[in-house]
C-alpha cells in the first residue's frame, strides 16, 4: 500500500477533490496510472500546506488551482 502523508483540513471544502481528480486525470495522460495517482496526491497535498501556512484554513478550490504551479516549481527544480 502507497500512502501519501500530509494535506490540512482545509482540504475537505468541496472542489479541492475535484482539483486532485483533474491532476490525475493531466498526469495519467502522460504517465501510468499509478504514478499519475501518486503524484497528484503528493502534489495536491503540498499546495494545500502551502496555502495554510499563509491562508490558514480560510482557502477554496480556486486557491489551491493558482497554488499548485508555485509548489511545484519550489519542489521540482
Amino acid at each position: 500500500m502507497i500512502e501519501i502523508s500530509g494535506g490540512v483540513p482545509g482540504m475537505t471544502k468541496g472542489g479541492t477533490g475535484d482539483v486532485l481528480a483533474g491532476m490525475a486525470a493531466a498526469f495519467y495522460c502522460k504517465s501510468d496510472a499509478l504514478t499519475s495517482a501518486v503524484a497528484a496526491s503528493f502534489f495536491n497535498k503540498k499546495a494545500g500546506e502551502d496555502l495554510f501556512k499563509t491562508m490558514g484554513n480560510n482557502f477554496n478550490a480556486s486557491d489551491l488551482v493558482d497554488q499548485l504551479p508555485k509548489t511545484m516549481k519550489n519542489i521540482v527544480k
